[in-house]
């Protein structure tokens, strides 16, 4: 759609301001479903994760097996709107497609804490078909390992409680992540074992090589 300067007379019910040289200003433009204008949506957000915290909406969500992801659990911040993230068979996960993103350099950051696994594989697709993964040792605090091209730097910052904020640092453009709790001792995120679980909370993808404060993303909510 598209806006056309219109000389309107006193008294005129458009919300728009035209000076001397026939320019407008408009604000909150905003098309949507109905025949009903709703308030407006911010959708400039820093957070590129469109529903981030929402891990159970499979709108935005996919789970590789129904109800893996279950809400509800005390996260860092002592909310309880942390993840548990349970694999009963080999390589499940949670993943998200990025309705929009930008090329790199580019942080992709996750709260995360040990439940039946001690670690978590978090894994991004790339354009040009590349992936990047960094394997995290949640109990101990460490990274174990990680592999891929554009991949910049992996970095875990201790928040208490046995959570740890954990960053893959890429410099392109992400098309895809996941994340799969992985058993550190035996194998990683392809391990059949029906105990493996993680607590994961605000994964936020963001410009930069480096995690900021946490943004909720609602833009499509």
């Amino acid at each position: 759609f598209r806006f056309k300067p219109t000389n309107f007379g006193p008294g005129s019910q458009f919300n728009t301001h035209s000076d001397g040289d026939g320019f407008i200003y408009v604000q909150n433009a905003q098309a949507e479903s109905g025949h009903v204008a709703t308030p407006p949506i911010v959708t400039g957000y820093k957070n590129r994760i469109s529903n981030s915290n929402q891990l159970s909406q499979t709108t935005f969500w996919s789970e590789s097996l129904s109800g893996i992801v279950k809400p509800g659990f005390e996260g860092y911040d002592g909310t309880h709107n942390a993840f548990l993230l349970q694999k009963e068979n080999s390589w499940q996960n949670i993943q998200h497609d990025l309705v929009s993103n930008s090329p790199g350099p580019q942080t992709l950051s996750v709260y995360a804490k040990a439940g039946k696994s001690e670690g978590m594989v978090m894994r991004a697709d790339l354009d040009g078909g590349q992936q990047a993964e960094v394997r995290f040792q949640l109990r101990k605090g460490f990274v174990e390992s990680y592999s891929g091209g554009q991949r910049h730097s992996q970095i875990m910052t201790d928040v208490g409680n046995g959570w740890w904020r954990c960053e893959m640092r890429i410099n392109g453009t992400i098309d895809r992540f996941r994340i799969y709790p992985a058993d550190s001792e035996n194998g990683g995120a392809g391990v059949a074992n029906a105990s493996e679980s993680i607590f994961i909370q605000y994964p936020q993808l963001e410009a930069g090589l480096e995690a900021t404060e946490y943004e909720d993303n609602l833009a499509y909510g």
